[in-house]
């Protein structure tokens, strides 16, 4: 054998005697718990605290030198109580000594049993480890020596990357937050934490299992957390695969008072590269499941990313009703179906999602939304939506009866509405951009198609123009601006209704078709205010509308006034109840709330009418007349029995509210009337052709009103007979 390797491996064998001498000795003559004492005295100095050893210490040297505590604790900062500030059961640490020779620092299992540790802050917001870290920034206030760096210039860095640790054992682990300024206590108990064998650069398994629980808010939760973790720290580089959280929490901070949540994903992230990435995304809680993936950059300066975001297709309304939310719909089954897809950008300063499809039952809808600078933020969204029946969505129809008119004769009379101002403001800082297209809608039983409405607002102008939308034969176009630059904000409106055909729209609203004709309309608004009510009491500009080829279901005049003169003359009612086809125009002027009109005209083969008054929209009242004569007509249409009445005005007036108005005859103006027709009995006539217009009312009415009847019938025989048309006739046209 070679005399050099010889005599080294003699040596290394005499040193390890010696080394192993030395061990021994140094357990046979120094005995750890002799220093407590000297301990606790350092911390007591460093720190005020009270260190207390109620077990023993024990020390290892060889292979390992170690160190394993019994119980111990530290007490607490003054005035947050006689309970400990932290205390261990049994904390264990050891080393292998010989990797130490080649620098490199191999750690056993590191265990720790029984870990309390109470966190508070009081009423004045000082925390009871204020005094702790106040000492040790005063340590780090004291000049640093740099770090000592080998040839190759890594430091403790490289010093650590040799580190290898046996894994980490932690058992029954509790921590209390107290908050006296919020009154609020948090609890964190059982929790157990464990490891695989750790070292740098290779994956372990890790897990954790924790307790948490709020008294306010009141949560009681369950958290599991499990996966492979790798550290990479030379490169800096951090992964965990298979991460898997499942989450049990009951409580009433809790939305729906319980929640099962679970989610599992791969995480990564690159600190020298400052990116980051969440990948296999899965989401599932409430029964909605969401997947996607994260990708981060520049995390360690003004962090950018990029969120790919699926959520399969859920119950929207079983949601809700578990969040507490219960919702009905008109349709039991709207709701059933939402998902969606998307990808958001997020920068420093912007958001953007820039592919968005949204299933809402039968309804696709895709769009794209941004808001940049967050300081000043700016949006901007664009939406196209194939079809959707917004009355699916809509409450259920309340029965009759139920509602407003219920509470109201519960609490009394309605109490007047209290004046809600504009929100100036934050419709001064608005700065949007919106455009919706819609291919198919239905609203209110409204069958409409090519919707387009765009919103822009900017510097306090709001503008919602152009909207636009197509049915019924017709084009409709209206543009709403609304200036709130200035203490008193103004807005404008125009309406524009070309070719709109009344019969078809009446008989999708309400079922019936109750009126004909094509309707052109045309208006010019502005107005002023703080509130809805000021912009109504100011409003003013000029409006005109026409009608073709109309026509009234159930409703004739003609056939009315030959009734009233054939019952006067002791025979029975007949006629067609339709009117025949009339024209109609007609303009209105606003001024301060008011709409007058003066020009109203109606031409029809059998009678003509005008009419002329004004509505009060602010005080909701109506003021109106409109006078009716019959022309000469063909045989058959108008009859003998009107024979008399033929360019003879009838004036018909509506007054009072607008809600429940007054509509009929002024007695004394039918007598003077009728005394030009001839009839020398004028009282006799004027009571006859009253009972004859209410007979005659009473039949139109059951017609218009169905089973509920005319609120103007009276019983026969009766010799109390109203001479006026009852507000239900008028009011069932509409209905």
């Amino acid at each position: 054998m070679n005399k050099a390797l010889k005599y080294t491996l003699i040596g290394a064998g005499g040193l390890v005697v010696l080394l192993a001498a030395a061990m021994a000795l140094i357990l046979a003559l120094v005995n750890p718990n002799d220093y407590r004492d000297e301990i606790a005295q350092v911390v007591h100095d460093k720190t005020g605290r009270t260190l207390t050893f109620d077990g023993d210490l024990s020390l290892s040297v060889f292979p390992w030198i170690g160190l394993e505590t019994g119980k111990l604790s530290l007490s607490n900062a003054a005035g947050f109580g006689d309970a400990p500030f932290a205390a261990i059961d049994r904390a264990k640490i050891k080393v292998r000594l010989l990797p130490l020779l080649s620098k490199k620092v191999d750690v056993g299992m590191l265990e720790l049993d029984g870990l309390l540790l109470n966190l508070a802050r009081n009423k004045q917001g000082k925390t009871n480890w204020d005094d702790l870290t106040s000492a040790g920034a005063a340590k780090k206030a004291a000049p640093e020596e740099p770090e000592a760096t080998d040839a190759r210039g890594s430091g403790s860095g490289a010093a650590l990357a040799g580190l290898a640790v046996g894994g980490v054992d932690v058992k029954d682990a509790q921590v209390g937050w107290s908050d006296a300024q919020s009154g609020k206590s948090y609890r964190v108990h059982d929790l157990n934490a464990a490891t695989g064998a750790i070292a740098f650069g290779k994956p372990f398994d890790f897990k954790l299992s924790v307790q948490l629980e709020s008294a306010e808010p009141a949560v009681n939760a369950s958290v599991d957390v499990s996966g492979e973790a790798t550290v990479g720290l030379s490169e800096q580089r951090y992964e965990a695969k298979g991460v898997k959280v499942a989450v049990q929490a009951k409580g009433g901070a809790i939305p729906g008072g319980e929640i099962s949540a679970a989610l599992t994903a791969d995480v990564s992230a690159d600190l020298k590269a400052q990116t980051a990435a969440v990948e296999h995304l899965v989401l599932t809680a409430y029964n909605v499941k969401a997947s996607g993936r994260l990708r981060a950059t520049s995390i360690l300066g003004k962090p950018a990313a990029k969120v790919d975001l699926k959520v399969d297709p859920f119950d929207a309304k079983k949601l809700l009703n578990s969040l507490g939310a219960a919702v009905e719909t008109s349709d039991p089954k709207a709701l059933g179906k939402v998902a969606l897809q998307t990808t958001v950008d997020y920068e420093p300063a912007s958001v953007s999602a820039k592919s968005i499809i949204l299933t809402l039952d039968d309804t696709t809808a895709t769009g794209m939304f941004s808001l940049s600078d967050f300081k000043a933020p700016a949006y901007r969204t664009e939406w196209k939506v194939d079809a959707v029946n917004v009355d699916r969505y809509l409450p259920p129809a309340k029965p009759e009866g139920a509602g407003s008119a219920a509470a109201a004769s519960k609490t009394g009379a309605a109490q007047p509405k209290k004046a809600v101002g504009l929100p100036l403001e934050p419709l001064r800082k608005l700065d949007c951009d919106a455009v919706l297209e819609i291919g198919k809608l239905t609203v209110k039983k409204l069958n409409w198609s090519d919707v387009r409405v765009e919103v822009h607002a900017k510097n306090g102008v709001v503008a919602v123009k152009p909207v636009k939308l197509s049915g019924y034969g017709a084009a409709l176009a209206s543009a709403l601006t609304l200036d709130a630059r200035t203490d008193t904000p103004a807005a404008a409106v125009d309406v524009s209704v070309a070719g709109l055909n009344l019969g078809p729209m009446l008989k999708d609203m309400t079922g019936q078709q109750k009126a004909e004709g094509v309707v052109t309309l045309g208006a010019n608004l502005q107005t002023r205010g703080q509130s809805q009510q000021a912009m109504v009491e100011h409003l003013n500009g000029k409006a005109d509308f026409k009608m073709q080829r109309g026509k009234i279901m159930n409703f004739n005049p003609v056939r009315v006034l030959r009734n009233a003169v054939s019952l006067l003359k002791g025979g029975g009612t007949s006629g067609s109840v339709e009117s025949d086809y009339a024209d109609l125009t007609g303009s209105a002027t606003i001024r301060q709330g008011v709409v007058y009109n003066n020009d109203l005209n109606v031409r029809s083969p059998l009678f003509r009418a005008t009419g002329e008054g004004a509505v009060n929209l602010a005080g909701q009242t109506v003021d109106y007349v409109l006078n009716t004569s019959l022309v000469a007509s063909t045989e058959g249409q108008g009859g003998a029995d009107v024979d008399d009445l033929i360019d003879v005005t009838i004036p018909i007036g509506i007054r009072g509210s607008l809600a429940d108005p007054s509509i009929g005859v002024d007695p004394a103006k039918l007598a003077r009337i009728i005394l030009k027709t001839g009839v020398r009995d004028v009282k006799g006539v004027v009571q006859g052709t009253g009972e004859a217009l209410g007979e005659g009312l009473k039949v139109i009415g059951k017609e218009l009103e169905g089973s509920r009847g005319s609120g103007s019938e009276s019983k026969e025989g009766s010799g109390d007979k109203k001479k006026t048309l009852p507000a239900d006739l008028i009011r069932g046209l509409f209905q």
